[in-house]
C-alpha cells in the first residue's frame, strides 16, 4: 500500500510504503467520540455500521470477529459505561454493573452510536 505522507523536514508530499508483517490473533480498536470545538471538546454521537463477522481490516491479510464491545452512554463529563459480548452460540448479551442480570440484545454495529471499544479475534482462531 503507497500512502501520501508531508514530510516534517521540507514540507513535501512524500511516497511512503506501508506493509503491516504482524497479524495479531486479538486487537482491540479505540474509537475516539470526540470533536474539537472552540469552546472545548465535545462527545461526538455519530452513527457507525460494521460487521462483526468476517471483518476485513486495511492492511491486514486475516479477517476478524468482534466478540465484545465497551460503550459509552451518557456525555463527556458524566454517563455509564457497558460491555456487550458475544456467546459461542452467536448470542449478544448487553452486561450492566447496575442490573443484576445480563440482557440480551442485538449485535453491535449497527446504525451504532455509543461504541467506543471493539475486541476482535481472528476468525481462523474460531474454527
Amino acid at each position: 500500500m503507497i500512502l501520501l505522507y508531508i514530510c516534517g523536514r521540507c514540507n513535501i508530499k512524500t511516497p511512503h510504503s506501508l506493509k503491516r508483517e504482524y497479524n495479531p490473533d486479538m486487537l482491540l480498536i479505540e474509537i475516539v467520540r470526540v470533536t474539537e470545538l472552540k469552546s472545548g471538546w465535545n462527545k461526538n454521537n455519530c452513527i457507525i455500521n460494521f460487521p462483526v463477522t468476517n471483518l476485513a481490516l486495511p492492511g491486514f491479510s486475516r479477517l476478524y470477529r468482534v466478540i465484545a464491545t465497551c460503550n459509552h452512554r451518557g456525555s463527556l463529563t458524566g454517563g455509564h459505561w457497558l460491555t456487550n459480548i458475544c456467546t459461542s452460540g452467536g448470542h449478544w448479551y448487553e452486561l450492566n454493573d447496575l442490573k443484576p442480570t445480563s440482557l440480551l440484545t442485538r449485535s453491535p454495529g449497527i446504525d451504532d452510536n455509543s461504541v467506543v471499544v471493539i475486541l476482535l479475534i481472528a476468525e481462523d482462531k474460531l474454527s
